[in-house]
């Protein structure tokens, strides 16, 4: 069977098209930066995958020291995803719509590099500082690599109030 689309070159569908080829759905990806940064870029995350239809994936690239191997990191993955359901409870939002991937990696950008799809739409979350802070450097970084970065800023306020709920949520 060939198709025609609308700019009228045929089109032979490959094995991906078809009634038992699933499509996947498109990804928000939110990275773990801080408490208050996470709120802030799952929050606006929220925004966009409504929009889109789209899923929300949090990635926690944990950058771990040259002293510690990468099998057997000083934090169990564990914490990492308390905190991140934490997170979620936070924002108010559904955690069985998010899914969470956590890495174990040498450097950020090699982690996010290497896992993220082309062309990806990633959210960062920062606090306003008049200095350059390292999540506007990794979202030049992100940038200069094809993907589409969008930076939020949580406010100064609400973010103290809650990092306090969140480690309380952590640590009933």
């Amino acid at each position: 069977m060939v198709l025609t689309p609308i700019h009228g070159e045929p089109f032979i569908p490959g094995p991906d098209v078809g009634p038992d080829y699933s499509l996947q759905k498109l990804k928000v990806v939110v990275v773990f930066t801080s408490i208050e940064g996470t709120i802030a870029a799952l929050t606006a995350a929220a925004t966009y995958a409504q929009a889109l239809a789209a899923e929300i994936v949090i990635h926690v690239p944990y950058v771990v020291y040259f002293r510690y191997s990468l099998e057997r990191p000083p934090i169990a993955p564990a914490y990492f995803e308390t905190l991140c359901r934490a997170l979620i409870d936070e924002a108010g939002l559904d955690p069985y719509t998010i899914t969470t991937e956590i890495r174990y990696c040498r450097t950020q950008l090699s982690c996010l590099e290497a896992h993220l799809k082309p062309h990806s739409l990633v959210i960062l979350g920062a606090e306003r500082a008049w200095w350059r802070r390292s999540e506007k450097k990794l979202a030049s970084a992100l940038r200069k690599l094809g993907h589409d970065v969008v930076l939020v800023y949580a406010i100064p306020d609400s973010a103290r109030n809650h990092s306090v709920a969140v480690v309380q949520r952590m640590f009933p």
